[in-house]
């Protein structure tokens, strides 16, 4: 009976979701494309994560969705790369991870749709006001609320830069929007 009943559990484990069609673990899949990530190879670890991409963005730790996505991003496939960093958001809201996710999708939407961008931006900030990316993110709303033509915004957006960030990288742009 335990023989048949393993075989059973062994039958079943070959069909389960967390299988990739070859009969291969996605652990053991998903062990070759981290690795090629963590080498660089985003290419080639996207690639070897895309058989199982809906699985892995459904089911692991949101440090490896965001690999994941970083790796589809880097591969040149803007939309995993945005479904990876959407499923953090939605699956860890209030996590670190989703605020990063927030302001990637910020900086993937930057130069195509600028009222998306400063929307993640602002997602960035009001999750993780002091998080590591505040000073990026922060002249990034900046830049955008400049190229809109909201002067007004990007003035104050400047002066708050410069009170917290006074020799950061954006400092030349925020005095030259705060004036003399």
């Amino acid at each position: 009976v335990r023989a048949a009943t393993a075989r059973g559990a062994a039958s079943a484990a070959a069909s389960a979701p967390g299988l990739l069609g070859s009969g291969e673990p996605a652990a053991r899949s998903e062990r070759g494309w981290h690795e090629l990530a963590g080498e660089g190879k985003y290419k080639e670890a996207f690639a070897a994560a895309r058989p199982s991409f809906e699985a892995l963005c459904a089911g692991s730790p949101a440090a490896d969705v965001m690999t994941l996505g970083d790796a589809a991003l880097y591969a040149g496939d803007g939309a995993s790369a945005r479904q990876a960093y959407e499923s953090v958001r939605s699956r860890f809201a209030g996590s670190g991870e989703a605020a990063i996710a927030a302001f990637k999708l910020g900086r993937m939407a930057f130069g195509a749709d600028a009222g998306r961008a400063k929307q993640w931006f602002v997602t960035y900030l009001a999750e993780a006001p002091g998080g590591a990316l505040s000073r990026e993110t922060l002249g990034r709303i900046m830049e955008l609320e400049q190229r809109q033509g909201q002067t007004d915004a990007a003035r104050q957006t400047a002066q708050q830069y410069l009170a917290r960030y006074p020799t950061g990288p954006h400092a030349e742009l925020a005095r030259g929007l705060v004036g003399p």
